[in-house]
């Protein structure tokens, strides 16, 4: 790595340029600023494409050795504006000490030196002594000025010295003389790996291409079919540096690069030829061959330019990082979606990521999320874990003009993703949040690195949006600069549905474009997230308005299988489960692998191999500190020490909260670097955290979904080159219990009154669920200390807390349009802990995101120092109010029109009362849907763990349930309609392309946990269960009974019941010749069990009966049935006699 001096002097230099043609045209502009962008992505970008940035080590030494030997320079006073002693004393430095006058910088701002604040300067000092490696020295030559201005050369001397810097001063010029020999740069440098003649031929490529495109900017090179550039001998580096230059101009179609490019050194001619010349029109070329001369070389910033050649470019020894290059041009260019005229977008992109990502190839999905944003448009990219969702926007972002703002919900993210920048050698890079800046420097941090132009990507927490003068810091410096891209990343965290939600993501999609806009309109925006369930898409497309009848506002690659990754299920039974643990991590694993046990635990001087160990709590017997204790034991007992670490959210047992989040970042970074084997981690592992060589992932307990466990599973084999094992050890304690927890006919409450420990991984899972959704009202089952806590501080239940905060904001007075600022914690909050002072704030903020649903609350702003909100409200009044609640029901409820509509009209006139009943209505909408959403996720992952101990079928469960193939685009569809035709629906489904056996159940099972109770979904889920090659009848009911039930809630008449009951009976007759024929009792039995369903049961038993060719389990079925209808006592439910 390099220190801040060491790489201004290795990157900074000076150009100069003669004087050519007129001001480029718009084309040529705008490739000239990308051309720019790409060679200035950093201070010190790999040094051949590919490599990086870290691959190579440069030392202090190699920077100084780039200026060795030293030349015979000619000293240009007159260009440096030196005082009259000056060039004499510099002359007397280099008559007695050549090399070291190298370093000296006559006339050097003083806002440039040490590690203060940069501005503009108004002060000089004579010289600054800048060796690479050494610290700074400022000498100053005192003449009789010296003697009235002691005391003010005495303040900028100390002012110096808070900067790090030293202050000489000279009086004599004999003191010159003893400072002249005294300067020492200590000769006999050692060079390292990256040094010497290699360190100076990449400089003098990436230098030389610079000066390729400064010819375009100044007109000494126009558009024509062959260039010629003399003076610097051809490199095999300056290929693929004119192929990115060519690949950008192919990208944007801007008919800058040539067809070819002779390059002249000494009469010897290499030509390098346009890769995409076939795709480039150079319109107005000129006849003849536009000639350019370069010279690249390293001197003293007081040496006088050679004035043979028409571009300069000298390596010069600076102390700071010299300026960025303006962009010329801040356009928000498009592409045309889905044309391209030029044959194969990939193949320039390709040539452009090689050599300034070191990416080689694209992965599925990536080159047509890339293509979306530069076509302008805004869109949800969902690509699996580990498949490179971060490389859109580190591409995108040097393919376009102006900053890139990038949203992350996490500290941990925020960090990981600045690494990941610095180690490809971008290091323009700004991260914003409360862990490294308070809020009183963001504005000043934001308005400096975004106006300045210094940094092309900045990264800011959601949280920090919500501060007012951090928007308007924000919003003021686009003013002077474009931005040319907004990325949310991880953007599930936007909605409800998902595990992750937060509600400083509310208004966000608004928000960005509102503060991001110029003249031209908003940037585009795109969104990253790996799988997400149906429901958590349509909120992202909603929250971020994102035009979802778009076709191309969803990117999903063509498959979410990964082919690398091998799965297997073990189960610990009633209390064995951290012995199977054991097992799996100490044997299944590395016989799996091929891999030794010392390869596993890191035993060797690296850890070749990474794994992970998921477990539920942070604490406990399940938590980090102690799996991780028994794990180490485990290995220590086999004789190896193996390097094991934790990593989670909060700060586990035995480790200090205040410094936990830097002790957790140093973890991560030991991990990655190898230097730890294996993490014991709770979920908060793996957001934005790449790490190619994770080979095992080991779940102990199941997750909360097929979908989590697919995304913790997916950290693992991110190098698509090698295999890698996941194992879910699971362990259920009262299976019995575990059933009737998760059946849909338990009430909420039931559940929330268990031991989580006695129902095992359904038990734990359903804790969290708990706290997701602590109860409703004052009766809510909460534990005594929760309850104690918000009768201190609040309200209890999420309709008390809702209907309470709009209390509140009457109690400042609130009206329509109104914006009023109240204390973020309720009065009686304000005597409890940091902690549970947090615990009410977010309860806070929930509450507000209610109001936000009914229409009320339109946006709201943070001051965290003062302890208050900001609240924005919309302009809102009766009918207002009444199409929010129909817009949210009908999202949450899509089908149910009939019933929403009918519960506005039975809303109280008053307003106040209005808003407080319609904030009812989506609160328990909230607990119908969401909560039984996620049960029924947490069902089928159960599912899951007792049918699919092989890998064929937990990989084809997975690949079902993500599937984005024509069974789970219908279903989507017909999920979403405003009305539910039973007939239309199955007729549709009957037209489906055969998929394999999982096919229909994994799709119906992703899209029940967006719409549970949804009648077409539990049909097709029903009818999926018997194709399963392990389908089993009791889950088949289940889903049948469902299905009754929700016959009744949607409203579907008799008609819908016969079309539904007729289409199972063919579907289990006919699968594979009657292979389930022996469900129809089920099936029959279940829909007796529904009176209201005789008449169709009656009618079709009589027919069953009457045919002779019938399913010998169906004949017994429809007898059976006709029996129980025999002896019904009601005559309105009973069949007549003459028809028995």
């Amino acid at each position: 790595m390099h220190a801040a001096s060491d790489v201004a002097a290795l990157s900074s230099v000076i150009v100069a340029t003669r004087t050519h043609g007129p001001l480029p045209g718009r084309d040529t502009a705008y490739w000239v600023t990308l051309a720019r962008r790409l060679l200035q992505r950093g201070s010190c970008p790999p040094l051949s494409g590919g490599a990086a940035a870290d691959g190579s080590v440069v030392s202090a030494a190699d920077v100084r050795a780039l200026f060795e030997p030293a030349r015979s320079w000619v000293v240009d006073a007159a260009g440096l504006g030196m005082q009259v002693d000056e060039p004499e004393f510099l002359e007397e430095v280099r008559r007695l000490n050549p090399t070291a006058a190298t370093f000296l910088l006559p006339q050097a701002p003083f806002e440039s030196l040490g590690s203060g604040p940069s501005g503009d300067s108004t002060q000089w000092v004579d010289f600054a002594f800048a060796v690479p490696g050494r610290s700074l020295t400022v000498i100053e030559l005192d003449g009789e000025s010296h003697r009235t201005t002691a005391a003010a050369d005495a303040a900028r001397d100390a002012a110096l010295a808070e900067r790090g810097v030293t202050t000489v001063r000279c009086t004599e010029r004999s003191e010159a003389q003893r400072l002249a020999r005294a300067l020492s740069i200590e000769p006999g440098l050692s060079v390292t790996c990256g040094g010497g003649a290699e360190l100076r031929d990449a400089l003098r490529a990436v230098r030389w291409a610079y000066a390729v495109i400064e010819a375009v900017a100044v007109g000494a090179l126009v558009p024509a079919p062959r260039w010629t550039v003399s003076g610097v001998a051809w490199h095999q580096w300056f290929g693929d540096l004119l192929d990115c230059l060519a690949g950008l101009d192919a990208v944007w179609r801007t008919g800058v690069m040539p067809s070819s490019i002779d390059v002249i050194d000494d009469g010897d001619v290499t030509t390098w030829t346009n890769p995409f010349d076939d795709r480039v029109q150079h319109d107005g070329v000129v006849d003849e061959t536009p000639r350019v001369s370069v010279c690249v070389d390293w001197g003293p910033v007081w040496a006088a330019l050679p004035v043979e050649h028409d571009i300069v470019v000298r390596g010069v020894p600076l102390p700071t990082l010299a300026g960025w290059d303006e962009d010329l041009s801040s356009e928000r260019r498009t592409l045309v979606e889905g044309v391209d005229h030029r044959g194969s977008l990939e193949q320039a992109l390709c040539a452009v990521a090689r050599y300034a990502i070191g990416v080689p190839s694209f992965r599925e999905g990536q080159v047509r999320a890339i293509e979306r944003v530069l076509t302008g448009g805004d869109s949800l990219a969902l690509l699996p874990t580990g498949h490179g969702k971060t490389l859109i926007y580190q591409l995108a972002m040097l393919l376009r003009p102006g900053l890139t703002l990038v949203v992350a919900p996490l500290v941990s993210l925020i960090g990981d993703q600045e690494r990941r920048f610095l180690e490809l050698g971008i290091d323009r890079v700004l991260a914003i949040h409360g862990g490294r800046t308070g809020s009183s420097d963001d504005a000043q941090a934001v308005l400096a690195a975004v106006r300045s132009g210094n940094s092309l990507i900045m990264f800011v927490s959601p949280e920090r949006l919500q501060i007012d003068s951090f928007r308007k810091a924000l919003s003021s410096s686009l003013s002077s600069r474009v931005a040319g891209l907004t990325v949310v990343d991880e953007a599930h965290c936007v909605s409800e549905w998902g595990h992750d939600f937060r509600t400083s993501y509310l208004r966000l999609g608004r928000n960005l474009r509102r503060w991001t806009a110029n003249d031209g309109g908003a940037p585009a925006l795109v969104s990253l997230t790996g799988t997400a369930s149906p429901g958590v898409v349509r909120d992202v497309l909603r929250e971020l308005d994102i035009d979802a009848t778009d076709p191309g506002a969803v990117q999903r690659p063509p498959t979410f299988d990964r082919p690398n990754l091998s799965f297997e299920i073990l189960d610990g039974g009633a209390a064995n489960d951290f012995d199977m643990l054991r097992h799996a991590i100490t044997a299944v694993i590395p016989q799996r692998l091929g891999l030794s046990l010392e390869t596993i635990a890191g035993a060797g001087n690296r850890c070749d191999v990474g794994g992970l160990v998921f477990v539920p709590w942070t604490k406990g017997d399940y938590g980090v500190v102690e799996v991780r204790r028994q794990l180490v034991e485990w290995f220590q007992d086999l004789g190896i020490n193996a390097r094991v670490d934790v990593y989670c959210g909060a700060a586990p047992s035995g480790r200090d909260p205040r410094t936990w989040d830097a002790e957790k970042a140093e973890i991560a970074r030991r991990f990655q670097a190898d230097e730890l084997a294996i993490l014991v981690t709770t979920k908060a592992f793996g957001m934005g955290i790449d790490k190619p060589n994770i080979r095992w992932t080991a779940h102990l307990g199941m997750p909360s979904s097929i979908e989590a466990f697919a995304q913790e599973a997916g950290r693992a084999g991110r190098d698509r080159r090698l295999r890698a094992h996941c194992v879910l050890v699971t362990g259920q304690r009262d299976p019995v219990l575990v059933d009737r927890l998760l059946d849909a006919r338990t009430l909420p409450e039931a559940r929330r009154v268990f031991d989580r420990d006695g129902a095992g991984d359904v038990g734990r899972q359903l804790f969290f669920l708990h706290n997701s959704f602590p109860g409703l009202g004052a009766d809510a089952p909460l534990t005594e200390g929760e309850r104690k806590t918000l009768e201190l501080a609040w309200v209890i239940g999420d309709v008390e807390q809702a209907k309470d905060m709009w209390r509140r904001l009457k109690a400042a007075e609130a009206r329509p349009g109104a914006v009023l600022t109240i204390p973020h914690l309720p009065d009686g909050a304000k005597v409890l802990a940091p902690r549970e002072q947090d615990r009410i704030k977010s309860l806070v903020d929930r509450a507000l995101f209610r109001l936000s649903m009914v229409g009320v609350v339109d946006d709201l702003t943070v001051e965290p120092r003062a302890g208050r909100l900001t609240v924005h409200l919309a302009n809102y009044d009766r009918a207002s109010i009444d199409e929010s609640y129909l817009a949210f029901a009908e999202r949450m409820q899509p089908g149910r029109h009939r019933s929403h509509l009918a519960r506005v009209l039975a809303a109280p006139d008053d307003l106040d009362e209005r808003i407080c009943f319609h904030l009812e209505g989506v609160v328990r909408m909230v607990y119908s849907v969401i909560e039984p959403a996620r049960v029924t996720a947490l069902r089928e992952m159960l599912r899951l763990t007792r049918q699919g101990r092989s890998d064929e079928v937990i990989r084809s469960t997975i690949a079902a349930y993500l599937s984005d193939g024509p069974t789970a685009q219908l279903l989507s569809e017909l999920a979403v309609a405003t009305r539910v035709d039973m007939a239309a629906a199955l007729q549709a489904i009957d037209a489906l392309p055969s998929g394999d056996h999982y096919e229909w159940a994994g799709s119906a099972t992703r899209q029940l946990e967006a719409y549970p109770g949804h009648p077409v979904l539990l049909a097709v889920r029903a009818a999926g269960e018997a194709q399963l090659p392990a389908g089993d009848v009791e889950a088949f009911g289940e889903f049948v009974a469902q299905l009754t039930s929700s016959l009744d809630s949607y409203e579907l008449d008799d008609e819908a019941a016969s079309d539904v009951f007729r289409w199972l009976r063919r579907v289990l007759v006919n699968f594979q010749q009657g292979r389930r024929a022996s469900w129809l009792p089920m099936l029959w039995a279940t829909f007796h069990e529904k009176s209201r369903h005789w008449r169709l049961l009656d009618e079709t038993s009589r027919e069953v009966l009457q045919n002779w060719k019938a399913d010998p389990h169906e004949l017994d079925a429809a007898r059976a049935v006709r029996l129980r209808l025999m002896v019904r006592s009601d005559d309105s439910r009973t069949p007549r006699k003459d028809e028995r």
